[in-house]
């Protein structure tokens, strides 16, 4: 069966859910199955029960992926029509602990969606426990029935529940699912209507990627150079980027269940999802302010919410997985106060980045410089464990103050307080590390690096 579950993490999310969910309805591979349904309901004189009794699937393929005709009968128990049953969607949403009206919304659109054939799976603290879910109406994994997650149905929370979190919340929202096909979506973010399709026909045959799309800011004006950034991204710059920032949008990502079931999930502070590195290599690396732990395997306490979506692609490029861009615009991400990502630490991010930086690429290299005498750079040096830290043989500027005024930089780290050489940027030769923001100078910093004719991935890499 062709089939993809959309899954959705909603907290407090009543302002944007109704806008959400009607962007869904609309998608193209949704709108087209309505319109079928409507042509048997006219044919046969009665409503197709999908899934139901009244349905029989045809050519029922084992991988999942091309099997495509439903048999229906009418009320006459006569007539036979068939039924070109395309692309299934099913919307799988957990409530994590909302206090406003986001359960009485989700209600409302569970019967919306029922009535145009799609089924809406809702978990959360606060429903009710049904055959095949766990105490918080979350389906455990390998539980789901033939049908699909089981029905739930929403009852006044006695005590208010803690939220399980973003990553939590993710996870939860997928055991409510069974199908081949996971679709990414945050609950204040928008579709675009061809969007499930496009990027079902890539993932179909990427089936150990990540696959996201480019994407629309709303306001159009808000985080300029972060959107354009990831999307210029070239495919190549999707891995020789990663240690910049995660280069996919998480709102934007479509993958096969199997990517997500090698990682164990999002990291959720709980021990959901393994680490990309343990609190002692973040605490060795990291400026030593990790929390301490005596065990190896011991989890890092985060400082506020946790980057689940760059650990994860972490994760899944070490398993040999890879990444993929669909060109089109398939998002409108929205951009307001409430936005989960500003509950996240940006030293938290730093410290995840950076220490994956390090075993990816500074331990294998024998010496290198660090483009920007500034505050970014020297950041970037007080960072490093002290092998590397004594790799660096320069920093290079654009700053004559710096160059020909400081001249060099004192180590502070270093017990002998070992002068690092402040150089000319026309100086700059493999390998170095830019610790510059992206268009932070309105392009005059890419242009001089590209006038070096250098290969970035191999002669240099993006930090900042």
């Amino acid at each position: 069966m062709r089939k993809v579950y959309m899954i959705i993490p909603c907290h407090n999310a009543a302002t944007f859910l109704d806008e959400t969910f009607e962007s869904i309805r609309r998608q193209t591979v949704i709108a087209s199955r309505t319109k079928q349904r409507e042509a048997v309901e006219k044919q046969g004189g009665e409503e197709e029960k999908f899934g139901g009794e009244k349905a029989q699937k045809l050519g029922d393929n084992s991988d999942g992926s091309d099997s495509s005709r439903l048999l229906v009968s009418t009320a006459s128990g006569g007539s036979l029509s068939v039924l070109d049953a395309g692309l299934l969607v099913e919307v799988c949403v957990y409530d994590d602990a909302s206090t406003d009206a986001t359960p009485e919304i989700l209600r409302t659109w569970k019967g919306r969606f029922q009535e145009i054939g799609v089924q809406m799976h809702i978990g959360g603290p606060n429903t009710t426990k049904s055959s095949g879910s766990t105490e918080k109406g979350v389906r455990e994994k390998g539980s789901s029935s033939r049908g699909g997650a089981t029905s739930e149905q929403y009852v006044q929370p006695k005590i208010k529940s803690e939220p399980l979190g973003v990553g939590g919340a993710k996870n939860a929202a997928v055991a409510l699912s069974s199908a081949p096909f996971l679709c990414f979506h945050d609950a204040d973010d928008l579709m675009e209507p061809s969007r499930l399709q496009i990027q079902y026909d890539t993932a179909c045959s990427l089936r150990n990627f990540i696959v996201g799309s480019r994407f629309r800011r709303e306001p159009a004006d808000s985080t300029e150079r972060y959107a354009k950034w990831l999307n210029e991204l070239s495919p190549e710059q999707l891995y020789t980027q990663r240690w910049r920032e995660c280069t996919l949008l998480m709102p934007t990502w479509f993958l096969h269940r199997s990517v997500f079931e090698r990682q164990g999930g999002f990291e959720d502070g709980k021990g959901a999802g393994r680490l990309c590195c343990t609190a002692e290599e973040l605490q060795r690396s990291c400026r030593g302010d990790a929390t301490s732990s005596s065990s190896s395997s011991s989890l890092f306490e985060f400082r506020g919410g946790i980057p689940e979506d760059l650990l994860f692609l972490y994760r899944h490029l070490r398993a040999g997985g890879g990444l993929m861009r669909v060109d089109e615009a398939l998002l409108v991400y929205r951009y307001h106060a409430q936005c989960a990502s500003f509950r996240v630490d940006w030293r938290d991010i730093w410290d995840v980045r950076f220490r994956e930086f390090e075993r990816d690429v500074l331990d294998k290299w024998t010496d290198f410089g660090v483009w920007n005498a500034g505050k970014e750079g020297r950041h970037f040096l007080r960072s490093l464990s002290e092998k590397n830290r004594n790799k660096v043989r320069c920093f290079y500027d654009v700053d004559k103050k710096k160059v020909e005024g400081m001249k060099f930089y004192v180590d502070s780290q270093d017990p002998l307080k070992r002068k690092v050489p402040i150089k000319h940027w026309t100086e700059a030769k493999p390998k170095f590390v830019t610790c510059v923001k992206y268009m932070i100078t309105g392009g005059t910093f890419e242009e001089y690096l590209a006038s070096l004719n250098l290969k970035e991935g191999i002669d240099f890499f993006y930090f900042s």
